[in-house]
């Protein structure tokens, strides 16, 4: 007999069928138990024992012969949430009984199974519960292979109203996509695969950022590759998509990371290797759509046609796309990329003096007497000028490798009460790619023009205001990047 007279095959009907609860498939009950300090270590090894046989919880709860050990395998299975270093929230009466909350959710049917053997209205006490708990783990020390065994063949014995429909933790994909995980016989779903999709249980990896996998690629230099990617994350700005017939590249995209080693005029030329419709375009940081280089995007016309690109780039690291339009282009396709330096081009009869602002600000001398006569400023930004500047005009070539503010100041020489007009271009040939002007209101006066810049190559024109306004000038030209 044990302590307070109870024979060992039989359970105390005090814990009525709605105080405890075996998990069964839809509930699972928190029992919040405080053991004596001293038995805290005793307590934890026992939930670690039947941890090892979780997948057998309904099993254990209406197989074990003896009352004692059933008893106690359904409150560990629950839970002993309290059982951390001895404390715990459950109430225990002045005679040391332990009691199960009389608020919890139960499972009456699991827990009438476990105590069909009933027994003397009595209290539970803890050390009953401590004897029973090294009972178990002598029986698992001695006999674990026994143990196993049985837990095993219970698979063939559950009731016919408790089938079997999966082993606890197994995992499976659901019909959206995502996983799921059987909890006590049911399947929950407990992963949320963020539309990527599902495999075997387990989440497809996310897309791979173009950005995260670039491809170096140097000037001068050449690459083969494809936009069959998993990358679609990205694609180019309005202005290019206005430029581009009013369509976007929204497939997916392949990445170099293209360095420039020095200042000057570069080819980019793409040849389609598969007749796909590609879209092309240059960034100074990859995630970052702002840092797209002004006037340097472009698509084929037909599907595997050519690209061409050119531009002045400053000494720097970019992020060249080559994009494919998704189903409105005929998928991904590969493609040969080549970036090559070339001679810096005329401009309305003279080249462009180009010079480098990256130390941060430059100044030099000018002379519209050598210059050429064939472009002027469009005046509705200067709406204030009085007269065309129909005389010659001296050019200029910058570029930025990042989006900055910036000054230019001009400032007439000789003659010193001369006038003259300045004014900002992202393409030299295109008068309406103007980004900005300014003019001397009266002789002598210096023209400035303060601006934030995407990063990209500029032409900025010094200009008179021809023989019948003003003479030919020597003038003062600042750059300053700010």
């Amino acid at each position: 007999m044990r302590r307070n007279q109870f024979p060992r095959d039989s359970a105390p009907s005090s814990l009525e069928a709605s105080q405890l609860c075996c998990e069964s498939r839809a509930n699972s009950l928190e029992v919040a138990m405080g053991f004596q300090q001293q038995t805290s270590t005793l307590n934890r090894a026992v939930l670690a024992v039947v941890a090892r046989f979780r997948r057998a919880t309904l099993r254990v709860c209406t197989t074990l012969r003896d009352p004692w050990l059933r008893i106690l395998v359904a409150l560990a299975l629950v839970g002993f949430s309290a059982c951390d270093d001895g404390a715990g929230t459950a109430s225990q009466n002045d005679s040391a009984a332990l009691d199960v909350p009389a608020d919890a959710a139960l499972d009456a049917e699991v827990a009438e199974e476990l105590l069909e053997d009933g027994a003397a209205d009595a209290p539970l006490e803890v050390a009953d519960l401590t004897d029973a708990a090294q009972d178990l783990l002598d029986i698992v020390e001695d006999s674990s292979n026994e143990v196993a065994d049985e837990l095993d063949d219970v698979t063939q014995e559950l009731p016919d109203d408790v089938a079997l429909v999966c082993a606890e933790f197994e995992k499976r994909c659901s019909t959206t996509g995502n996983v799921e995980t059987c909890n006590s016989n049911v399947f929950v779903e407990t992963e949320d695969c963020a539309g990527f999709g599902c495999t075997n249980g387990v989440c497809e990896p996310s897309p791979t950022d173009a950005c995260s996998a670039q491809t170096s690629l140097v000037a001068a230099g050449s690459a083969n590759g494809s936009t069959d990617t998993l990358s679609d994350t990205h694609q180019w700005s309005n202005v290019c998509t206005l430029d581009y017939y009013g369509f976007t590249p929204t497939g997916p995209e392949s990445v170099y990371a293209l360095t420039i080693p020095t200042l000057g005029f570069y080819d980019i030329d793409l040849t389609s290797i598969d007749a796909t419709y590609f879209g092309v375009y240059l960034r100074s940081a990859c995630d970052d759509p702002t840092s797209e280089l002004i006037e340097v995007c472009n698509g084929n016309d037909l599907a595997g046609g050519p690209i061409h690109l050119e531009g002045l780039f400053a000494k720097g690291s970019y992020s060249l796309f080559v994009d494919d339009f998704a189903e409105n282009g005929n998928g991904p396709g590969a493609f040969s990329l080549s970036v090559q330096p070339k001679l810096t081009p005329g401009c309305y009869g003279q080249v462009p003096q180009v010079i480098d602002v990256s130390t941060g600000s430059v100044t030099l001398q000018g002379d519209t007497s050598t210059a050429s006569n064939g472009t002027w400023a469009v005046e509705s930004q200067c709406p204030q000028t009085a007269f065309m500047t129909t005389g010659a005009e001296r050019s200029y070539a910058f570029a930025l490798a990042q989006r900055k503010t910036v000054r230019i100041t001009a400032t007439p020489l000789t003659p010193a009460d001369s006038e003259l007009e300045i004014y900002l271009r992202s393409n030299c040939q295109d008068r309406y790619s103007q980004l900005a002007c300014a003019y001397s209101p009266a002789g002598g006066i210096t023209s400035t023009i303060q601006q934030e810049l995407p990063a990209g190559g500029y032409t900025l024109f010094v200009d008179d205001f021809a023989s019948v306004r003003d003479e030919a000038q020597t003038f003062t030209l600042t750059v300053e990047v700010l």
